[in-house]
């Protein structure tokens, strides 16, 4: 009986892994312009679009309309939505997307998936206005990108070409 002989292994030379950049959104022009740059000004990057289903405590409000049982479903339905349309809107940018939804605090879900995807980058729209609300989301991203170890870029819609505020 002859023997076969067994092939040498060819060791091909490592791809590096591609960068993975997450961009958290909500269904907001700003959010769209930080799809766009994403998709647009880094290239052969896998890009997460996240959308973040903060903890909502329906009987807190006052509105009845609320403390229906469709409330939470209706809220997820809507955010699949919105994530199927930054999918089509990032693909027809040429990128490689993927969707992610979040069930947790905005901080939280992005430290989270940017462990989870190893990312190398997080782009955010800047928060509407300089209120409370919009300092608040400036410290929220300055803690999470120092959190995940993942460096944050913040798209400022009044900088882009034809934006408008």
């Amino acid at each position: 009986m002859s023997e076969v002989p067994t092939p040498t292994p060819i060791d091909a030379p490592e791809r590096p892994a591609r960068p993975t950049v997450i961009v958290p959104v909500d269904d907001s022009e700003r959010s769209r312009r930080a799809v766009v740059t994403a998709a647009t000004e880094f290239d052969d990057v896998e890009l997460v679009v996240l959308y973040v289903l903060e903890p909502y405590v329906a009987m807190s409000v006052t509105e009845p309309a609320v403390w229906d049982d469709e409330f939470a479903p209706r809220r997820e339905r809507e955010a699949k939505r919105v994530l199927e349309d930054y999918r089509d809107l990032a693909a027809s940018h040429g990128a490689d997307v993927r969707t992610e939804l979040a069930r947790e605090t905005q901080t939280r879900a992005i430290i989270n998936a940017s462990e989870k995807f190893g990312a190398d980058r997080a782009i955010v729209a800047r928060p509407r206005g300089t209120g409370f609300r919009g300092k608040l989301t400036n410290l929220l991203l300055e803690i999470a990108g120092k959190r995940a170890l993942t460096s944050v870029t913040i798209v400022d819609p009044r900088n882009a070409e034809g934006a408008s505020d």
